[in-house]
């Protein structure tokens, strides 16, 4: 019991310090295709190892779905937290070309564009070889604009997937 509810707490940890990585990533589906075959991996090599416990057929067939289930929620989380931890340790700005920036505001109850709230961060569309990709920027000085041009500061991560890292850049 102990070890589920630290399992869950973990796991709920991870997701917290990961998700604005996903979102500010570049095509996140690789980050999500390696995460899966990780899983598979990864899932059947614990089922092996723990089926003894398991007496009849459905037993193990409950068994194997929950941990191929778990493994498809911690898995990406991983990818992403091996990437980042042991991929470049300093951002380089990267051209994309601009599509448009809009401030992001918020209230209470949502997210609105238009009327006049303090400015909570920016939301950056770009184009990065022929396909749009949106970054969330906390702050102004994390980016800027050179005619058609924004420089974002992106990291290459172990696995050679990049995303907007604002945390080491000047």
């Amino acid at each position: 019991m102990l070890l589920s509810v630290l399992l869950f707490g973990l796991v709920v940890w991870m997701t917290a310090i990961e998700i604005s990585y996903f979102s500010n990533m570049v095509r996140p589906a690789r980050l999500f295709a390696i995460g899966g075959i990780g899983s598979l991996i990864g899932a059947t090599i614990i089922f092996i190892k723990s089926r003894q416990w398991a007496r009849s057929l459905f037993e193990k067939f409950i068994l194997g779905m929950g941990i191929f289930i778990l493994s498809l929620i911690i898995f990406p989380i991983l990818t992403s937290m091996i990437n980042r931890y042991f991929g470049e340790k300093k951002s380089t700005e990267t051209p994309y070309d601009l599509i448009e920036i809009k401030p992001r505001k918020e209230v209470i109850s949502g997210v609105v564009d238009s009327i006049s709230l303090k400015r909570y961060g920016y939301r950056i569309t770009v184009m990065d070889e022929g396909k749009q990709n949106s970054f969330y920027a906390k702050r102004r000085r994390s980016f800027r604009i050179v005619d058609d041009k924004v420089y974002l500061p992106m990291k290459t991560g172990l696995l050679g997937l990049m995303y907007m890292d604002e945390d080491n850049h000047e």
